[in-house]
């Protein structure tokens, strides 16, 4: 309407009907309308940037393992609100003993199989921890699954016995 106002009443002036004081007038008056335009942009993409936050999205597909914060709850910047065990390859975590450790090294091969299965899978040693639990005196070891098909691995938290193939020759 500012706009429409400001080309009639230019229109009026250049045809000398009316002066120049009410031209500046419409042109301050649609330079006051294009500024509240700005300004009601300005906040509604403020106010969408804002909705974006109220989201929360998964950068990964897996399984939600723990919720650590409330509905309505505040956080900060890089606070937890979940913790997903990311669906894909599978990895089997077991402690070792310490007098049992450096038995065990990176690349080893163990057999693994799931509690309620009877099928053996092989896996590689992927990680051992350098320092022990402090309350059981055990070192984290990982292992990688050998699985061709997702389908066979086992499922997320599934309980699986492990058999270092170290273990049995040592033992002998």
């Amino acid at each position: 309407l500012a706009e429409a106002d400001y080309k009639r009443f230019k229109e009026l002036k250049d045809q000398n009907f009316i002066s120049g004081a009410e031209v500046d007038r419409r042109d301050t008056a649609l330079k006051a309308a294009q500024a509240q335009l700005e300004q009601a942009q300005a906040q509604l993409s403020a106010q969408r940037n804002q909705a974006g936050y109220t989201n929360l999205v998964a950068d990964v597909s897996g399984i939600v393992t723990a919720v650590e914060a409330e509905a309505g709850q505040v956080v900060g910047a890089g606070t937890p609100v979940v913790r997903i065990a990311q669906d894909g390859p599978r990895d089997v975590v077991f402690s070792v003993p310490e007098d049992r450790v450096n038995m065990i090294k990176p690349g080893a091969l163990v057999n693994v199989r799931s509690w309620a299965a009877e099928s053996n899978r092989q896996g590689t040693v992927r990680e051992v921890a350098a320092s022990a639990d402090p309350v059981t005196r055990t070192y984290q070891v990982k292992v990688s699954l050998d699985i061709k098909d997702a389908n066979a691995a086992p499922p997320l938290g599934a309980t699986v016995y492990v058999s270092p193939q170290v273990f049995a020759r040592a033992d002998m």
